[in-house]
């Protein structure tokens, strides 16, 4: 059950991005860059990041556990 946050709470938004790491296969970033050569752009560096936002107090204690919960390859991806 999810709860409203108190009035007295300030909401932030916190955004955690999961990347592919360098030297890593990243399948969606090779299709863009593929598509993109395809019409004739040639971007130097194309990469795909799932993003989640978080809606949590301000003061909310750090987000790093939920981060580190969060479903990921380590060996291939990392979060920031």
């Amino acid at each position: 059950m999810i709860r409203p946050m108190s009035p007295a709470a300030t909401a932030a938004v916190h955004r955690i991005e999961v990347f592919s790491k360098p030297g890593a296969p990243d399948p969606r970033a090779e299709s863009v860059a593929r598509d993109a050569a395809a019409i004739g752009l040639k971007p130097r560096r194309v990469r795909s990041p799932r993003v989640y936002l978080v809606r949590a107090p301000s003061d909310a204690p750090s987000l790093e556990p939920f981060r580190a919960a969060l479903p990921t390859n380590p060996p291939a991806e990392q979060s920031i």
